[in-house]
């Protein structure tokens, strides 16, 4: 199945929605246009849905992650991503933190929810 990207606004956020196989392009081009869709639709907030994507990233693959999402989406106030208890590494996740970004990994979608919320 190829790699897929969706988008659902509500009041608070932009929820993104991700599927498929995932080349680490397909993961930057994502990265690419979710700080082009977040600057559209003039929000502060995100969730990445990656539960529904199957791939085989190392941990140079998930720091280079980390590393183009401090570059393409620093203008975010939050950034939430959701992905399945056996590929939450934290590395991407750390990388962001030590360089401004405020972005958490979650596996559960109703504390993902609940943090983005958050005042």
């Amino acid at each position: 199945m190829p790699f897929t990207l969706s988008f659902v606004s509500t009041p608070q956020y932009l929820e993104a929605r991700c599927s498929g196989a995932a080349t680490l392009d397909d993961i930057f081009t994502a990265i690419d246009t979710l700080a082009q869709e977040t600057v559209a639709r003039v929000t502060a907030r995100l969730l990445v849905d990656l539960r529904s994507v199957q791939e085989q990233f190392r941990f140079t693959d998930h720091f280079a992650i980390g590393e183009r999402t401090v570059t393409r989406l620093a203008h975010l106030q939050r950034v939430a991503s959701l992905v399945p208890e056996s590929r939450r590494t934290g590395t991407s996740e750390q990388v962001a933190n030590q360089k401004g970004i405020l972005l958490r990994v979650f596996v559960s979608e109703a504390a993902a929810v609940a943090w983005l919320t958050q005042p």
